[in-house]
């Protein structure tokens, strides 16, 4: 059985903070950082797979939280691939704490005193998973968050986390141009709110 040098591979990712550990790393070829979502990295797979026909099956590490959008991408494109699961999402030990002392009690202290007035309340959802995550663990906050519009606010960081708050009856006030943080927080320092 031939081995393998993962160091000497190209390897593919959707953004920067995962090109960066790989670099980090030693890694050389890193191709896709800047793509942006599964589906443009997908279709860069194809793009590049077409130029260099790959001989060996691409091996796809993801996580057990994963849509299937690059797995069908390859499939329909007939790209042959070893899917392997090598991380699990999981909550950060102190989210419920910081999130509700945060969030829910400073909130429900002026909802009872009828005080929101104008304040608005901007709430940033980096993943469908983490929408999942609030939504599971704090009941309360779409009924919360759709019964009060004008002071909840939901920013996205790109469109798939866009399509899952739309798919969750939330209304996105903002989505990010480019699915990163810094450029999350420019468009909401640009925006005409």
């Amino acid at each position: 059985e031939e081995k393998i040098d993962l160091f000497d591979s190209r390897f593919f990712t959707v953004g920067k903070t995962s090109a960066e550990l790989l670099y980090s790393l030693d890694i050389k070829d890193v191709v896709g950082a800047d793509t942006g979502n599964a589906a443009n990295l997908g279709n860069l797979i194809i793009d590049l797979h077409w130029k260099k026909n790959f001989e060996k099956p691409l091996m796809f590490f993801t996580g057990e939280k994963t849509l299937n959008t690059i797995e069908d991408i390859l499939s329909n494109n007939s790209i042959k691939f070893e899917k392997l699961k090598v991380y699990q999402t999981c909550m950060e030990k102190n989210f419920k704490i910081n999130f509700k002392n945060h969030f829910f009690d400073s909130v429900s202290e002026k909802l009872k005193k009828g005080k929101l007035n104008d304040t608005v309340y901007y709430t940033v959802f980096f993943s469908p998973s983490g929408v999942d995550l609030v939504l599971q663990n704090f009941k309360d906050f779409k009924e919360l968050f759709n019964s009060n519009r004008n002071n909840f606010k939901a920013l996205s960081i790109g469109k798939t986390t866009s399509s899952k708050l739309l798919s969750e009856g939330f209304e996105v006030y903002l989505e990010a141009t480019k699915p990163d943080p810094e450029t999350l927080l420019l468009n909401f320092l640009n925006a005409n709110f």
